[in-house]
């Protein structure tokens, strides 16, 4: 029996900073280069049918920070459909969510106060 188990490099599209993990292309799987078995992250953005607002707040990898504070949308606004960019997002200071140890030193803005 020949089985395919593929990663799927144009999700990162889906996730604010996607292409942010060179050593971890594969953000969702547990093998840094995709195929096989989901991580936490994985398992979430799967279960969330790839809608990061969904799972933008859960801490998949149970290190004290959400995923949109790691990944660098703390307001959890992100939309990949949309070419704006999202109130509070941030290309420095990512960090893996995937990754228990490592946290970013970004801390998350008052987003009631930028978006009202």
């Amino acid at each position: 029996v020949l089985v395919c188990v593929c990663a799927y490099p144009e999700f990162r599209a889906h996730l604010p900073n996607g292409y942010s993990f060179e050593k971890h292309p594969a953000i969702g799987h547990v093998e840094p280069l995709g195929g096989g078995q989901l991580n936490s992250f994985g398992k979430a953005f799967k279960v969330h049918r790839l809608d990061w607002k969904k799972f933008c707040r859960e801490d998949t990898d149970k290190d004290g920070q959400y995923n949109g504070l790691e990944l660098g949308d703390p307001c959890c606004l992100y939309n990949h459909d949309n070419n704006k960019t999202p109130l509070g997002f941030r290309t420095d200071q990512i960090s893996n969510p995937t990754l228990q140890g490592d946290v970013t030193t970004a801390t998350a803005p008052d987003c009631d106060a930028l978006i009202a």
